[in-house]
């Protein structure tokens, strides 16, 4: 029984996965190399004019960006203490195999 729901459950993750990214993809969110790519820019010192004009994919480069530096991440719960918001921040992580998930 335990096989055969986990089987089902993967299934479905699987198709809920492949649905998602389409769907990323109509949006021009851009990839995870993408955003992957521009913050490299970014952290070289070109200019933020690289950047997409898609609101998805200014969104997600803006969360790796803020990911990827411990000054950013506390700058960024600074500024929502500042501005009574939630400092509530997705942790950016993507596995291995491509798949972007929240944690391990």
């Amino acid at each position: 029984m335990f096989t055969v729901v986990f089987l089902l459950h993967s299934t479905l993750a699987h198709i809920l996965n492949l649905i998602v990214k389409d769907i990323l993809r109509a949006l021009k969110s851009g990839t995870v190399e993408d955003a992957n790519n521009v913050c490299d820019i970014f952290k070289d010192g070109e200019p933020w004019s690289v950047v997409t004009p898609e609101p998805l994919a200014k969104l997600r480069i803006s969360a790796l960006w803020i990911h990827r530096s411990p000054q950013r991440k506390q700058k960024w719960n600074d500024v929502c203490k500042t501005n009574n918001l939630p400092d509530k921040f997705i942790e950016y992580y993507v596995s291995p195999c491509g798949i972007r998930h929240s944690g391990c």
